[in-house]
């Protein structure tokens, strides 16, 4: 069931060996439940290089599950104490039989195959869909934090102006880029730029760069998502260089990025924050941003560990699954 990244399935000890086809992953991405993170199911097609993609099949030989994971090694700008890790990009699985039962059949086969093939590596994901934050807890992840979602409408950010010179980035900058979010995201939220890049490649996408004093002082990645079939913006990433926090730095990024949503026709804008990142949440709601009711759970565990479910309270009484 193990794929070497940039491949398609997956393990000679599997049940079912022959790979699964483009179309078997993206009806399965598309048309059941599914989880996706920052990827389109056509990506599915020609994924990077770094991606895994792991699938187990039913007793009919079709692909019941898939998960698609991004391996990443720690930037060497990041102190050794930093694990290498695999991020959960998506997890499919068509689950008639019980959704939940599903998620965690495949969660469980994923971490079979990782512990042998990866051990070491924190694995992480995140996500609202109670059935697989259900699987995933069965499995032995353990939550981590809690992802708020928050949206405003671009009409009423009319007092922003950028006090920084900002321009497009180019292919050049990515290094420094990568370099800054390290320092900025210690642990396994950086992107590193492999990351940034697959990112900023779509055309809907805008990475946009805060210079001071003849140096990158920040970025912003932007995207356009469908919201009721009605283009949208997206913040994937604000980045400030730690050493210049509280220099306005950020809100001319969203100075930046909200015009150019705005002169796009786009009405709305919506982003993702950690409810631990006290200080982030408060910069977001002095520029108006409102929570919605759609939180996504931050969970993790690390390969070749001893792993154990997750208890939980039931009626109140605590109990395991």
């Amino acid at each position: 069931m193990y794929a070497e990244p940039g491949e398609r399935l997956h393990s000679p000890d599997a049940a079912a060996t022959q790979p699964a086809s483009t179309k078997d992953l993206t009806e399965l991405f598309s048309g059941h439940h599914h989880y996706i993170r920052d990827f389109p199911p056509e990506a599915l097609a020609t994924p990077p290089s770094n991606w895994s993609i792991l699938a187990h099949r039913d007793a009919a030989q079709r692909v019941a599950g898939a998960a698609v994971l991004e391996i990443e090694d720690r930037p060497p700008t990041l102190p050794s104490c930093v694990p290498n890790r695999i991020t959960g990009r998506g997890v499919a699985v068509r689950g008639e039989t019980g959704i939940r039962a599903a998620a965690t059949h495949l969660l469980r086969q994923v971490l079979s195959d990782l512990d042998r093939q990866w051990p070491g590596r924190f694995f992480h994901l995140a996500s609202r869909y109670r059935w697989l934050v259900d699987g995933a807890l069965a499995t032995g992840f353990r939550r981590l934090d809690t992802m708020a979602y928050l949206e405003h409408r671009l009409h009423r950010m009319t007092n922003l102006e950028p006090k920084h010179t900002l321009r497009s980035a180019r292919p050049e900058d990515l290094p420094q880029l990568a370099a800054i979010d390290a320092r900025a995201f210690p642990n396994f939220w950086h992107m590193g730029t492999q990351r940034l890049n697959q990112l900023s490649q779509p055309k809907s996408a805008r990475l946009l760069v805060a210079d001071a004093d003849g140096q990158a002082a920040g970025f912003i990645l932007t995207e356009a998502v469908l919201q009721d079939g009605r283009a949208q913006g997206f913040v994937v990433r604000v980045c400030v260089d730690p050493a210049l926090h509280r220099k306005g730095v950020g809100t001319s990024l969203m100075a930046g990025a909200v015009d150019t949503m705005r002169k796009a026709g786009m009405t709305r804008v919506s982003l993702n924050a950690l409810l631990s990142n006290e200080d982030t949440l408060a910069f977001y709601r002095r520029l108006g941003f409102v929570a919605q009711l759609r939180h996504s759970q931050v969970l993790g565990t690390v390969t070749g560990q001893p792993r154990a479910p997750a208890p939980r309270r039931r009626r109140g009484v605590l109990s395991y699954r």
